[in-house]
């Protein structure tokens, strides 16, 4: 299973940069920094898709949530995270905290991550995922 997760990883990362080729002119990037890449390897993607999803988690389109709401994209996750440029020593606000993912990639590069979720029952769920 180690493995299967692995090589599911490598895939995506794969997929990602494939795309950072292929958009290079309009976001302004060559390549990916490797913390983000690192960050994005360490965190499980599958914990933060719906109960039903796991199979599709490292696939690189944006998911399901329920409550008309998605994950992201993962070349979404690390083109905002690679643009913000984060240092060791920052705080971080994300408005709209989603399934919680993007929460995990930023506490590996950040100091704090401060996050606001509308949705009372999607909130719960993030919480659990990020004590897990």
């Amino acid at each position: 299973m180690v493995y299967a997760r692995v090589n599911d990883i490598n895939n995506m990362i794969a997929a990602v940069e494939a795309e950072v080729v292929s958009t290079r002119e309009p976001i302004g990037r060559r390549e990916l920094g490797w913390r983000v890449i690192a960050a994005m390897r360490k965190v499980p993607r599958e914990e933060f898709v719906a109960e039903e999803l796991p199979p599709f988690a490292f696939d690189n389109p944006s998911l399901t949530m329920g409550y008309s709401k998605t994950i992201s994209q993962p070349y979404i996750v690390v083109l905002m995270t690679d643009l913000l440029e984060p240092d060791e020593d920052d705080r971080v606000l994300e408005v709209g905290t989603g399934s919680g993912y993007q929460v995990a990639v930023l506490s590996l590069l950040v100091e704090k991550v401060y996050s606001i979720k509308i949705v009372k029952e999607l909130s719960q769920q993030v919480c659990a995922r990020l004590k897990k």
